[in-house]
């Protein structure tokens, strides 16, 4: 994970807790749909458990603009160099699980 830079654009995705270290290790992948599905709204990902900042920069993105909120899909895979923050308590709780 590294922290974000200036000028970088990102969205938000958010996981289930037992999907955190797979994607840590191997990005997002695009699910049964052919898409990695994001956000501009951190409350919608944190639905989900974990929230990911994913960098986008550079990604051609689908948007759907419902009120004020920005679901995104991108077609292909984000590897784990443009995953940037994940909330404090899912990364403890990897840490704990994998003995750090």
């Amino acid at each position: 994970m590294r922290s974000l830079k200036t000028g970088q654009e990102w969205l938000w995705h958010g996981t289930p807790r037992e999907n955190l270290e797979s994607i840590i290790q191997g990005g997002l992948k695009p699910n049964k749909l052919g898409f990695v599905s994001l956000t501009s709204n951190f409350k919608i990902a944190s639905k989900y458990g974990c929230v990911l900042q994913v960098e986008v920069t550079g990604y051609r993105m689908t948007q759907f603009e419902g009120g004020k909120e920005i679901l995104c899909w991108v077609d292909k895979p984000i590897p784990p160099d443009r995953l940037l923050h994940t909330c404090d308590k899912c990364m403890a709780e990897l840490r704990k699980e994998l003995g750090e």
